[in-house]
C-alpha cells in the first residue's frame, strides 16, 4: 500500500508543476464560462434568445482552456475569441435581468 501511496505523491508532485490555481488566464476562462453558463440558464424559458448558440460559445471556451492547461502557452487567436465571447455575453446577460 505504502508503494501505491509513493506512486500518487510522485504523480501529485509531476501534475502541480503544470496546474497552478494563481493562473490569471484560468480564473479569466473560469470567469467567463460562468457567465456563458448563467445565460444559458437564463435563456431556457425564453424564446428571444439562441440557446444553442450559447451552448457553442460554452464548448468553445472549454476546448480554448483545455488546450491552454494542456499546453501552457497563451495562443491570442484563443484569448481574443474568449474577450468576444465574453463582451456578447455580457451584453446578453444584461439584456436578460
Amino acid at each position: 500500500m505504502s508503494q501505491q501511496t509513493g506512486s500518487l505523491k510522485s504523480l501529485d508532485d509531476l501534475f502541480s508543476g503544470f496546474y497552478t490555481p494563481d493562473d490569471d488566464i484560468i480564473k479569466t476562462l473560469n470567469m467567463v464560462s460562468s457567465l456563458v453558463g448563467d445565460n444559458i440558464r437564463k435563456s431556457k424559458d425564453l424564446t428571444n434568445f439562441d440557446t444553442d448558440d450559447f451552448k457553442s460559445d460554452a464548448s468553445k471556451l472549454l476546448n480554448i482552456k483545455m488546450k491552454y492547461e494542456a499546453t501552457r502557452l497563451k495562443d491570442n487567436s484563443d484569448l481574443k475569441l474568449a474577450n468576444k465571447i465574453y463582451n456578447k455575453h455580457k451584453r446578453l446577460s444584461a439584456l436578460m435581468n
